[in-house]
């Protein structure tokens, strides 16, 4: 993955983006979140929530505590409108915070 160049990253479509974080072979490669977070954005952005949630759901499979990818799954659920669902997500981005004494994430 970090063969990649930016500009191929950009270039990927949201499935493009989202095959590429179904078979990463890192779990905690960054580039594989980013191109995950780049295709729950693209998905989001053409109205396709259900499509941005699973690729949440493949990416926190490998990486069940990035609050990054948590805070992206609540913002689809929400799209979904889902509340219920995104207030606990948001409980245990709170834990997860809480845990890793991660400042940053408890302010986002």
């Amino acid at each position: 993955m970090s063969s990649w160049s930016g500009g191929d990253r950009a270039a990927l479509a949201p499935e493009g983006a989202a095959a590429v974080v179904a078979r990463k072979s890192t779990p905690e490669d960054e580039a594989v979140r980013d191109l995950a977070l780049a295709a729950v954005d693209g998905h989001r952005a053409a109205g396709a929530a259900s499509a941005a949630i699973d690729v949440c759901y493949l990416a926190l499979a490998d990486s069940p505590a990035e609050p990054t990818l948590h805070l992206a799954l609540t913002e689809a659920y929400l799209d979904r409108g889902w509340r219920t669902l995104a207030g606990e997500k948001l409980v245990l981005l709170h834990r997860i915070a809480e845990l890793d004494d991660d400042d940053v994430t408890r302010q986002r």
